[in-house]
């Protein structure tokens, strides 16, 4: 598993904000100590930006942060500050899709749901370019090969031994023919070897679930090996991403999961209904 310079970051900014409530010391105070805006300390604190390492000393120093723990913030400073192999694409990364990949390169524990396409991390290339084309009609050609490729790097994460995956996906997800039926041939069968391969978990909602909780919305809930470090929840919609971290939040949307998962074909049954689908395909 790679250093993730998003996890490091993370990391610092709750410990610096745990320090800062317990010593009583309200944001503005400790941003004016570190030289900062209150609105870039409070970014530093959700783990969204990195203090300089004058900036940070500052600030320890005005919290009165014994030798041993202002070193191992420091520490966790110079890692947060380093950039990870997505760098190279942010000339067609969002901002949240970059802090996403970020968390991705550390999770050990992947849930997603995803109603009516397979999830990026299971796409082929055609599928992936097909899906990204269709969602974004306005990004020039060569954006388009940029993300298909950056799609396809973060699919490498699923070869290390310390990640798992547990997809759900609906059963539009395996009929609709993105890209044409050759296409979807394809991405089923490539399903099927992913889940053989690697530690990935895949079920179906059938269409005769009817109604179900997770309609309307597709969502990864983010776990990590380290218990300092908080779940998270990744929401994309067709013009936005967005974050939920709070606790009664990953709460909600891992009841969810759970309710989802319940409704949905065993992994087996899952495996042979994408089987069937794809065979339907071939004829």
């Amino acid at each position: 598993m790679a250093m993730s310079p998003t996890v490091r970051s993370r990391r610092l900014g709750a410990q610096l904000r745990d320090l800062r409530t317990n010593a009583n010391i309200r944001g503005v105070e400790l941003a004016k100590a570190a030289g900062v805006s209150q609105s870039h300390l409070s970014q530093c604190e959700n783990g969204r930006a990195v203090l300089t390492a004058k900036q940070l000393d500052a600030a320890l120093t005005h919290l009165d942060v014994v030798a041993d723990q202002a070193e191992h913030m420091q520490e966790l400073r110079r890692d947060a500050a380093k950039k990870g192999w997505w760098h190279d694409f942010v000339d067609v990364l969002p901002e949240q899709v970059e802090v996403l990949i970020g968390l991705e390169t550390e999770a050990s524990w992947l849930r997603t749901y995803e109603g009516g396409v397979v999830p990026g991390l299971l796409q082929t290339r055609n599928y992936a370019e097909a899906v990204i084309s269709a969602a974004t009609p306005y990004v020039r050609p060569e954006d388009i090969e940029r993300r298909v490729d950056l799609r396809m790097r973060r699919q490498e994460r699923l070869a290390e031994p310390d990640c798992q995956l547990t997809a759900v996906i609906g059963e539009e997800a395996i009929r609709y023919q993105v890209g044409g039926a050759a296409v979807l041939r394809e991405q089923l069968h490539h399903l099927i070897n992913t889940v053989a391969r690697y530690n990935v978990t895949v079920q179906v909602v059938p269409f005769t679930t009817g109604a179900h909780p997770g309609r309307g919305e597709n969502y990864m809930i983010l776990s990590f090996p380290e218990p300092t470090d908080p779940e998270a929840v990744y929401l994309e919609t067709l013009t936005s991403w967005a974050f939920r971290e709070k606790p009664h939040e990953i709460r909600a949307y891992t009841y969810t999961f759970n309710a989802i998962t319940a409704l949905a074909l065993s992994p087996k049954e899952s495996m042979e209904l994408i089987k069937t689908a794809a065979e339907e395909l071939a004829g």
